[in-house]
């Protein structure tokens, strides 16, 4: 569309108006899409941090849950417990 104005036979100050008004749609459209790039690479970013937190945090603390649960895992191997288990009575 610029180039067709650069040709056209209309008086000047209606085409460089006209220019005008184009250079700035398409410098706002560029705009736009610079701020919409940005907005994408910081949610991303945010993103990448928090799963890197939460990898972190299990690192740190064994998993979390079984680690302070106060839970053991499988059946006791001494006390009371054992004997029970494995039909014996104490």
């Amino acid at each position: 569309m610029l180039d067709a104005l650069k040709s056209s036979n209309e008086p000047e100050h209606l085409v460089q108006a006209a220019t005008r008004y184009l250079k700035g749609l398409k410098g706002n459209l560029v705009q736009l899409k610079k701020q919409k790039a940005t907005k994408e690479h910081a949610a991303k970013e945010e993103a990448a941090a928090a799963a890197f937190q939460l990898y972190q945090q299990q690192q740190t603390y064994g998993g979390g849950q079984q680690m302070y649960s106060g839970q053991q895992q499988g059946p006791p191997t001494t006390g009371p417990g054992y004997y029970t288990t494995h039909g014996w009575s104490a």
